[in-house]
């Protein structure tokens, strides 16, 4: 999505292709290294991050190690997030 909002924005901005003394979009690598690489991985690990912080979540609620209190925890987040 944001490489595609770039390569429209400089399209627009009559930057796709290098000029003197600028190199452009179509001709820099690192907007397509990002782009292509580093913003899926980062996507897929917070993706994954969740579902393993779910998944631990779930095990506490299932074991007796501790007693979780749904009402504390959710007016822990509500305290967090409220305007003061």
């Amino acid at each position: 999505m944001r490489l595609a909002f770039a390569k429209f924005t400089a399209f627009l901005s009559d930057t796709l292709w290098s000029k003197q003394g600028q190199m452009g979009l179509l001709q820099d690598w690192i907007p397509w290294l990002v782009g292509l690489f580093i913003n899926p991985v980062t996507l897929g690990y917070y993706l994954w991050s969740f579902q393993a912080i779910d998944k631990v979540i779930q095990d506490l609620e299932t074991s007796d190690v501790l007693e979780i209190d749904k009402l504390e925890i959710d007016q822990f987040v509500i305290n967090l997030y409220s305007q003061k």
